[in-house]
């Protein structure tokens, strides 16, 4: 990881790539918050942060995703539960969900905002970043056992306004993800194009389709660095709600 000579602060890193770096008090100015709940946040995964010599640092636009986020909390879905909620918000099935747990999730789905979701869905898989040589970028196209989402799927679908240009974005299942990150030379880094997210085995995508259902790829781009891409998710997300609750009119819909 190469960074440019020019430091802003003891705090604050300026990257080649343009990427900016913050360590934990600066997160915690910016976000409103003691340090000690920034490290809460990086150490149940709620906000992406990595060490260099022994110091959490934490990405910029990361801040600027949590801080869109909001103060909404609560309890998060375990892997399945997750991608039951996501299967049927986007209107797919979800065949091997109980007829209880499928009340609750529409109840929540005719009853909460959207965005509100974001917390409870983030175990849905966990993301990691790469940067790749564009070759290996497009060898991934071509990988099997990979659900398509992010900038690339809302583009095929005819949803994204923004090309993805060199960006990559898939679920992997998570036995999976050592084998492709290997195969096609990718390197860890917070600020990669490539975004994979190891899938557990648990979540009710058999056999995995080859492109993210809509909710997902609209939650997955709400965590782009980008944020036109992030206005995009928003905007996919409402279309979303909106087409649902014209077609649920409660929990008993469907």
């Amino acid at each position: 990881m190469c960074f440019t000579s020019m430091v802003v602060s003891d705090m604050v890193v300026q990257r080649d790539d343009g990427s900016v770096i913050v360590d934990v008090g600066q997160a915690a100015h910016m976000l409103g918050l003691r340090p000690r709940s920034v490290l809460r946040l990086v150490n149940d995964g709620e906000l992406p942060a990595h060490k260099e010599f022994g110091r959490w640092r934490i990405l910029r636009a990361d801040i600027e995703i949590r801080r869109e986020l909001g103060a909404h909390g609560g309890r998060r879905y375990a892997p399945a539960a997750a991608w039951a909620l996501i299967l049927l918000a986007s209107g797919w099935q979800a065949p091997r969900l109980d007829r209880i747990s499928r009340w609750r999730i529409q109840k929540q789905l005719a009853s909460r905002p959207w965005p509100e979701l974001r917390h409870a869905l983030a175990d849905r898989a966990s993301l990691s970043r790469y940067v790749a040589h564009p070759d290996s970028v497009v060898r991934l196209h071509d990988e099997p056992d990979l659900m398509h989402s992010g900038l690339g799927a809302a583009e095929t679908s005819g949803v994204g306004v923004i090309g993805a240009g060199n960006r990559f974005e898939a679920y992997v299942p998570d036995e999976h993800l050592p084998d492709i990150v290997g195969r096609n030379h990718l390197r860890t880094d917070p600020a990669g194009l490539v975004a994979l997210r190891a899938l557990p085995s648990v979540a009710l995508l058999k056999p995995l389709p080859p492109v993210a259902p809509p909710m997902a790829i609209a939650l997955d781009m709400l965590e782009d660095h980008e944020p036109r891409a992030r206005q995009v998710g928003r905007e996919l997300l409402a279309g979303l709600q909106a087409e649902y609750r014209a077609g649920i009119r409660g929990p008993a819909g469907g």
